[in-house]
């Protein structure tokens, strides 16, 4: 066969085509927050980007506690994992007890999967998990915009060892399109906790999202941790179609740059620098970021730990320190100015520069869905 032939070939069978996966950091690369965090009764973004943390139930004493971290242990042709460990289980878990972990995706990356129409298209997840026990996983697909959902079950045939998982989801030919915006259309769930009352519906069907969410199908058999129990996953992909392909491996710098539309951490760490910057009034001083990429929306948030001089404006050779930030504006998804007021010392009109002056200051940016 010739190389044009082969070419061709593997473009029919869409081996050779790009952004076949609609997930963001499938492989667990990136971590702009940290690459650990304690986790309980909440619903974050903890560690991995745009991989979101949530647990449920309905009692006092029901939510366990979970150690959340990128780690090392990986299949073949992977780096990273995220690892949940479970430092302390439930004493007493409600019957609506569910740990999960998702991603959302925004309505404008889903217009192919023409949601809600006859030609509607089914799609396919697989992905890469290890358990210390085996037995059912949920997998589900929730639709946003009419609260529609689509549970399945995977089954962990061994413990402590990594094994390779596809599910099909058929398609959703009636209900609500997903609108072509930067709002969130769909979520992919790994429910890896979880008892009776989270149980509804038929496998591979979907449905109307019942007063409690559900996230496995009706019949299944609680799966409730106990203390030092742990999940691992990672290698996750969900495409078009109804059989799984290889996984969609990309440099570490496109990953990042899709991250960074929903959160960018723009500096971590001592005496990083922030922005140029100039004193506006004597007591006030300001500094313009730019962002790699476009942020999802202009409504993001400014996130940044507060301390005893974590911060420190440079000017005329001199220098003043401070603890905070009083507040941002002029926010487009490509910039905003950030400033601390109630400052003292500075002439109006010194230009200078902006530093953290602390290990442990950051400043970051966050328009997760």
């Amino acid at each position: 066969m010739s190389k044009a032939a082969e070419l061709a070939a593997l473009i029919g069978s869409q081996t050779a085509q790009g952004n076949r996966n609609l997930i963001i950091n499938g492989a667990m690369q990136v971590a702009q927050r940290g690459t650990s965090a304690s986790v309980s009764n909440s619903v974050a973004y903890l560690t991995l980007d745009r991989w979101q943390y949530s647990y449920g139930h309905n009692s006092s004493n029901a939510y366990s506690t979970w150690t959340m971290s990128q780690d090392s242990d990986a299949p073949a042709g992977f780096s990273n994992s995220t690892k949940f460990i479970c430092t302390t289980a439930a004493s007493a878990p409600s019957t609506l007890t569910a740990t999960l972990f998702q991603q959302k995706f925004e309505g404008q990356n889903l217009q192919q999967i023409q949601f809600a129409k006859t030609d509607a298209k089914t799609l396919t997840a697989s992905f890469y998990i290890k358990s210390n026990k085996t037995g059912n996983i949920g997998v589900q697909l929730f639709a946003e915009d009419d609260s529609t959902l689509n549970s399945q079950l995977v089954l962990i045939n061994s413990a402590n060892t990594w094994e390779f998982k596809t599910v099909t989801f058929s398609s959703k030919t009636s209900g609500t399109e997903i609108p072509n915006d930067n709002t969130s259309g769909l979520r992919i769930r790994f429910v890896f906790e979880y008892n009776t009352g989270r149980a509804f519906g038929t496998a591979d069907t979907w449905a109307a999202k019942q007063t409690n969410s559900q996230l496995v199908p009706a019949g299944t058999s609680a799966r409730v941790s106990t203390a030092n129990d742990t999940f691992f996953i990672t290698g996750v992909q969900l495409e078009i179609g109804d059989v799984a392909t290889a996984f969609e491996h990309e440099d570490f710098g496109t990953t990042l740059a899709k991250c960074q539309r929903y959160l960018y951490r723009h500096c971590e760490g001592n005496n990083v620098t922030i922005s140029n910057a100039n004193a506006y009034a004597s007591n006030m001083v300001f500094g313009t970021i730019h962002f790699p990429t476009s942020m999802r929306t202009n409504s993001y948030s400014l996130s940044y730990p507060v301390g005893t001089n974590y911060y420190r404006f440079y000017r005329a050779s001199a220098n003043t320190d401070f603890n905070d930030w009083t507040a941002f504006n002029d926010r487009t998804e490509n910039a905003c100015t950030i400033y601390k007021s109630s400052l003292s010392g500075f002439t109006a009109g010194h230009a200078g520069w902006l530093v953290t002056s602390n290990a442990s200051a950051y400043i970051e940016f966050d328009a997760e869905l």
